[in-house]
């Protein structure tokens, strides 16, 4: 089969697996509300391909069912397909290696019965043409050792790179789950919000952080990431607004300095004490954002590491 084939058969049968195990458990709304089953089917797909489109709330679903959620985007993510096609990868080399292994040791028995028969013969004839046959089988087996060499270094980058690609994905995972936590521990306004959604915070945490990861976008809220920014959304939505907000976060990225601004002439509610200043629109962001914004800048900083990302493993 080819790549094509083996990925579509792989997607879809994942896919149709989660959505079995999400029509069998229970959704949070449960009997007031339950997802249609094409509903599900889109939800296993979306998480499956990473593409975060979703026709339900996602505070419908369980706990239990996040788990699943967490599960598809994880295997269905970029890094953890091509790590398994490493591995495949890596197996197929193992076998041509095994094989190869065995004919130049074939090759080698016929060389030394080749030498024996030379010695016991006497023919002058005999002998040259045995010659001949020993320089060219000696020339046969030394262009197969050489191409076993090759193949043996290609198997040991290949099994290298697999193993540096799962710790890779581990040590990712783990440390961000860790802060997450850590942050959902520290900020009590954002621990109370989860709470108050009636959202485990592990799940939370690991459903947040493979979704990030994996470049799929969803999140158990319904408002997105925007719930921990709700207050100043309600409060001042021309000057927090989505367009606002992700533009200082690309901004930070880039590492560029532009920014939208505030303007406390937008507020809807004028404050007294607001006075326009000239500074940027995070001037105005709460300290857990700007920490957040910390952290953008300087991994935007370092984005030069990740630019060719992934193109080392297709060389192989």
């Amino acid at each position: 089969m080819n790549p094509f084939s083996v990925q579509l058969l792989y997607f879809i049968s994942i896919s149709f697996l989660g959505f079995l195990i999400l029509k069998v458990l229970k959704p949070r709304t449960e009997p007031s509300f339950t997802p249609r089953n094409l509903d599900l089917f889109f939800t296993s797909v979306s998480a499956t391909t990473v593409s975060s489109m979703s026709t339900v709330e996602m505070e419908v679903f369980s706990n239990n069912q996040l788990i699943v959620l967490t599960i598809l985007m994880f295997i269905g993510g970029e890094v953890f397909t091509s790590m398994v096609g490493l591995c495949f990868k890596r197996f197929k080399l193992s076998r041509l290696f095994e094989e190869n292994e065995n004919q130049a040791n074939r090759r080698n028995l016929s060389l030394t019965v080749s030498e024996d028969f030379l010695h016991h013969k006497e023919l002058g004839m005999v002998t040259t043409m045995l010659d001949s046959e020993k320089s060219n089988s000696e020339i046969e087996f030394h262009d197969q050792t050489e191409s076993l060499d090759r193949k043996y270094l290609k198997y040991n980058s290949v099994n290298f790179l697999c193993f540096l690609v799962l710790v890779y994905l581990l040590v990712i995972q783990i440390f961000g789950i860790a802060f997450v936590s850590v942050y959902l521990t520290v900020v009590s306004s954002a621990k109370n919000i989860l709470k108050n959604k009636g959202l485990k915070m592990f799940t939370f945490s690991v459903f947040t952080i493979v979704s990030t990861f994996t470049n799929c976008g969803f999140v158990p809220t319904n408002e997105n990431m925007m719930v921990f920014k709700r207050k100043k959304v309600v409060e001042d939505p021309l000057n927090f607004n989505v367009l606002n907000i992700v533009v200082e976060v690309i901004s930070a990225y880039g590492n560029v300095g532009f920014s939208t601004g505030y303007s406390c002439d937008h507020q809807l509610k004028p404050s007294g004490t607001c006075k326009n200043k000239w500074y940027g629109f995070s001037g105005k962001w709460s300290d857990e954002g700007k920490i957040i914004l910390i952290v953008v800048m300087i991994l935007g900083r370092l984005k030069k590491f990740n630019m060719d990302g992934g193109r080392a493993w297709k060389l192989l």
